[in-house]
């Protein structure tokens, strides 16, 4: 199996860390692959299930939660391991209730601001311009939109 050049790859506290390799497709189950890694930072272990991703291309993701050295060894059906060097982000983490409210994991206050919007493919381009301008502007943390039928 080859394997992604170490150039692509940038580990990032709070952000999803992707290992990928090429090899041929499984030929049984593409869901269940023997396929997993094991993270090492300090004293810390973390276990984590790789996956078939189509196109010959196997996945193994991690999300590192701390900034340092971290050892990784895949096995199963790739055999590969290596170092990274875990940096710090502007990511403040998973967010967590904490009493009464919710906290990022860095401990940062996290405050859910949403907004939704109903039937915007329905509407003339330049409202739907000045709609995602307007958002590109507002605070909101997470958008719903409403896709529905356009009766005529």
């Amino acid at each position: 199996m080859s394997w992604e050049d170490k150039k692509e790859r940038q580990m990032r506290c709070y952000e999803t860390f992707e290992l990928s390799f090429q090899g041929e497709a499984p030929k049984g189950s593409h869901a269940e692959v023997a396929l997993s890694a094991v993270f090492t930072c300090g004293e810390k272990k973390w276990t984590v299930k790789g996956f078939y991703a189509g196109n010959n291309t196997y996945k193994v993701r991690f999300l590192p939660q701390t900034e340092g050295e971290y050892t990784w060894k895949v096995s199963g059906v790739v055999e590969k391991e290596g170092l990274e060097i875990c940096k710090e982000t502007e990511s403040h983490g998973m967010v967590k209730a904490e009493g009464n409210h919710f906290v990022y994991q860095d401990g940062s206050k996290y405050l859910p601001f949403g907004t939704t919007i109903y039937a915007l493919a329905h509407q003339p381009e330049t409202l739907i311009d000045q709609t995602m301008e307007t958002l590109k502007q507002a605070p909101f943390l997470r958008n719903t939109m409403y896709l529905v039928e356009h009766g005529e």
